[in-house]
């Protein structure tokens, strides 16, 4: 290989796309999920998508579904800062009074409750101008719809998803949001430390023992992201847009093969300089691929939007989106 395409391969390692710092800090609460998930033993499969059921290559995701005590629970991660509680209701009613000899009726305004449909998050400004109120829907609300549209997509799996019962968690930042206001084990509103408890008190004691294998098959094939990891270390999801993945090889000819058939992707660079990259393709049939790549890319949809990711700047891919290819 010319100096010229040597050059151009060292470019392109320039230009490596990072993540976003709101998802570097979302990121970090589902990991601290993870991690209380693990010790417990159950079985966990994290960031799980099912198509949008109107809007065509929109996914509706739910953090982590989790089968363990003999029953299926999805479930939702919140790093909200602040306090956070639930906002409150009002109505009108009339009231009687009396003014000298004369009774009338006028109208006034009265607390009702709470809108446990919302939640609000109170956060103080990082410099003391003040406090800052942002309202948001209740996240269990979210995950009550991925759970209604998730059962639809088991059912195709196996009937028997149709009749089983999932029951939604969300779980908030230990050290970060304060929901001593709307905490609660039987709603399933938590600390994220909290989670593995809330499975625990609703176990199912006629199947807890004895894990269905129908369940735990049937939620391995729920899609997941498509991840790339970057030179970075730094993993970022969505979905790849193209139905195989190509490259130039070494001596000018094009690879390909699809991804439906690929579990992951493996990229060891040579050097800045180099002529080649070393990819190791693993097929979702357990066999192993090596191919020295001099050129070739990744195409990938993030939240709607495009990038395209060089080899160079990649150190692994795994593919997520099986059934949905």
């Amino acid at each position: 290989m010319g100096t010229w395409r040597r050059l151009i391969r060292s470019l392109d390692a320039l230009s490596n796309i990072r993540l976003d710092e709101v998802s570097a800090y979302g990121a970090e609460g589902e990991e601290q999920a993870q991690g209380f998930l693990a010790e417990e033993g159950y079985y966990s499969f994290f960031n799980r998508i099912i198509p949008h059921p109107q809007k065509q290559g929109v996914f509706l995701e739910t953090d982590a579904i989790i089968y363990g005590e003999g029953n299926v629970f999805c479930v939702e991660i919140k790093r909200y800062k602040g306090r956070i509680y639930f906002p409150p209701k009002s109505k009108v009613v009339k009231v009687s009074k009396k003014f000298l000899f004369w009774d009338y009726e006028t109208e006034k305004t009265v607390f009702d409750g709470y809108d446990n449909s919302r939640i609000v998050k109170a956060k103080e400004g990082n410099y003391g101008e003040g406090v800052f109120y942002k309202e948001f829907a209740n996240p269990l609300g979210k995950t009550r719809y991925y759970i209604h549209h998730l059962k639809q997509f088991l059912s195709k799996i196996d009937q028997r998803f149709s009749r089983l019962f999932i029951i939604p968690v969300v779980g908030f930042s230990d050290t970060e949001s304060d929901i001593s206001a709307i905490r609660s084990l039987e709603e399933g509103l938590v600390y994220i430390s909290e989670i593995p408890e809330f499975i625990r008190q609703h176990r199912n004691e006629r199947f807890a023992a004895s894990p269905s294998q129908w369940i735990i098959d049937s939620l391995g094939q729920v899609p997941t992201w498509d991840r790339i990891l970057t030179r970075e270390n730094e993993w970022i999801q969505g979905v790849i847009l193209d139905n195989a993945f190509s490259c130039t090889l070494l001596n000018g000819r094009k690879y390909s093969i699809p991804y439906k058939e690929v579990k992951s992707i493996s990229i060891t660079r040579q050097g800045t300089l180099s002529d080649h990259d070393t990819v190791r393709i693993l097929q979702v049939n357990g066999k192993t691929e090596v191919l020295a790549s001099s050129k070739g890319q990744v195409n990938i949809d993030k939240a709607g939007e495009r990038q395209t990711h060089k080899l160079r700047n990649i150190n692994q891919v795994r593919i997520g989106t099986h059934a949905l290819r």
